[in-house]
């Protein structure tokens, strides 16, 4: 007989308070800006427009317009069981769209393909990110490799085009005292993926993390099958954004 640990209510709150923000802010890829003082806010409007799908093992997956929201609590393990399960079906559905747009649009690499690319860079994960995987692979039926894959197209489109410079170019604003409308923080940010990501679009989800082991809590903007994001925020209210910067000389 399986534990599943619980979760407090602060951090139960935290996945749906994020909801009407997040379904605001993403625009198809293109641009989103966020208020930073208000992430640490429950929105009592986000609990009303969220509509609970499926249940499992203590995670939730909720419909907020037309995105998914998927609410995971527990150990990585756990967390990845709720997920694979949850969201077996679309993550199906995106290594299938990924593959189909990647030969479509000729995105090989010479020398590797993508699962042989992505199974070399999971071994470098931490554990806890392994675990999660593991945990996903368990419950969607989904083989580990593939989930590899979903978590590294992108860097290997940016390892089969850096000879040609076609790398996108994310950027990032950030306003604040004087030069915002009351003084708060704002941030804003654009997602320069290749003009074929629009494909992708239809898949982007919202998960929101709560681990057992941990004093903060996490949601990020990403697709199904992802681990991580590009874009994170968490329930103390920081928020963290990351843009390739080979195409401003940081060869790294």
């Amino acid at each position: 007989m399986k534990t599943y640990l619980p979760t407090s209510n602060f951090r139960k709150r935290f996945a749906r308070m994020h909801v009407a923000l997040l379904s605001i802010i993403i625009v198809c890829c293109s641009i989103s800006f966020v208020f930073a003082d208000d992430i640490a806010q429950e929105s009592p409007s986000s609990q009303k427009s969220m509509q609970l799908l499926s249940s499992f093992e203590g995670g939730n997956l909720y419909s907020a317009g037309k995105f998914h929201v998927l609410e995971l609590s527990g150990t990585y393990r756990q967390m990845g069981r709720q997920y694979g399960r949850l969201l077996a079906g679309p993550m199906k559905e995106m290594y299938n769209e990924v593959n189909n747009q990647y030969a479509k649009n000729g995105i090989i690499c010479s020398d590797i393909d993508l699962e042989s690319f992505a199974t070399q860079l999971f071994r470098l994960y931490p554990r806890r990110f392994q675990e999660l995987a593991e945990g996903m692979s368990e419950t969607s039926t989904m083989d580990i490799n593939k989930i590899a894959g979903l978590n590294e197209f992108f860097d290997y489109f940016l390892r089969c085009r850096s000879a040609s410079g076609d790398n996108g170019h994310c950027s990032e604003i950030s306003v604040w005292s004087r030069y915002s409308k009351d003084g708060k923080l704002v941030m804003g940010r654009n997602f320069d993926f290749p003009s074929f990501y629009r494909a992708f679009s239809r898949h982007i989800t919202i998960v929101a993390y709560n681990p057992s082991d941990a004093a903060n809590s996490a949601a990020v903007i990403t697709y199904p099958g992802q681990i991580g994001s590009i874009q994170v925020f968490n329930s103390r209210g920081l928020i963290l954004e990351n843009n390739n910067g080979v195409s401003s000389g940081d060869s790294g």
